[in-house]
């Protein structure tokens, strides 16, 4: 700080501080966009629990048990589904590595379970 209570700007500092805002504004957008896709989930998701409920004759009640029997797979009841061991290639047998469609090892793409996380 100056003698006249001015600060001295560092161009360096006001660079690092520009690029600070600008990834803040980034992730604020993308955190937008995740906010908006869930909720259209949620309403397909509740669409197809009607339909499901309608042709099926299902309750609710069978929905929060089936809930509550996922949750319980790891053997916690937390509101989390359990996570998956990774699956094997469909063609040479080993490890599927992340959530790539194809086999880091033969190169072939192999099918995937949907609810894979």
């Amino acid at each position: 700080m100056y003698p006249d209570g001015t600060f001295r700007t560092d161009p360096i500092t006001s660079a690092v501080a520009a690029e600070a805002r600008s990834q803040a504004a980034s992730a604020a957008s993308k955190v937008a966009a995740l906010e908006e896709d869930v909720a259209h989930l949620l309403m397909v998701v509740e669409a197809l629990w009607e339909i499901v409920k309608t042709e099926h004759d299902f309750d609710d009640t069978e929905l929060l048990r089936r809930v509550a029997e996922i949750d319980l797979r790891d053997g916690k009841l937390d509101g989390r589904a359990p996570k998956k061991p990774a699956a094997d290639c469909s063609h040479c047998g080993r490890k599927m590595m992340g959530r790539k469609p194809v086999c880091i090892y033969c190169g072939k793409p192999s099918l995937r379970d949907v609810f894979a996380r």
